[in-house]
């Protein structure tokens, strides 16, 4: 009995690979300017949409334009993509913050800090004393060993 091989065919789709995160978000606003041609788009309105979308998935992003390609009426407002992307969250996949605030992980007050903080502010609620946040962040900062954060230093 002869042996059954697969048929090659020209049809056979071919794996491509998966556009970064900046390029799928280009190429979704093309479409979108495609589709409403009255919305033009200048260099500054794409990096906004780069910054504030960064922090969501690729899936999430796609869904989002995706979406609003079948059903949105005109061109895209920032909010409404960002709803969208943050009410799907596909299982098992976490959210992550964007890499500015990646940056700024670590650098201000921990949860120690707020323990203490939220200890003091009893304390004075319980003495019937106002309460004075930046007296309590000045006290916070003095018992703190690396001093108060950066942010507060300036």
């Amino acid at each position: 009995m002869p042996k059954s091989t697969p048929r090659s065919s020209s049809e056979q789709g071919e794996v491509l690979p998966q556009l970064s995160k900046q390029a799928l978000i280009k190429n979704w606003l093309k479409e979108m300017v495609r589709t409403w041609p009255h919305k033009e788009l200048d260099p500054s309105e794409v990096e906004h949409w780069l910054t504030d979308l960064d922090r969501f998935s690729t899936t999430a992003i796609d869904y989002a334009f995706d979406n609003w390609r079948r059903n949105g009426m005109f061109f895209p407002v920032y909010k409404v993509i960002i709803e969208v992307c943050e009410a799907w969250q596909p299982a098992g996949e976490a959210w992550k913050c964007s890499q500015e605030c990646q940056r700024e992980h670590g650098k201000g007050y921990h949860w120690n800090d707020m323990k203490w903080l939220f200890k003091r502010m009893q304390q004075e609620i319980a003495a019937n004393r106002p309460i004075n946040s930046a007296a309590l962040l000045s006290e916070l900062d003095g018992k703190r060993a690396d001093g108060p954060p950066a942010w507060r230093r300036a």
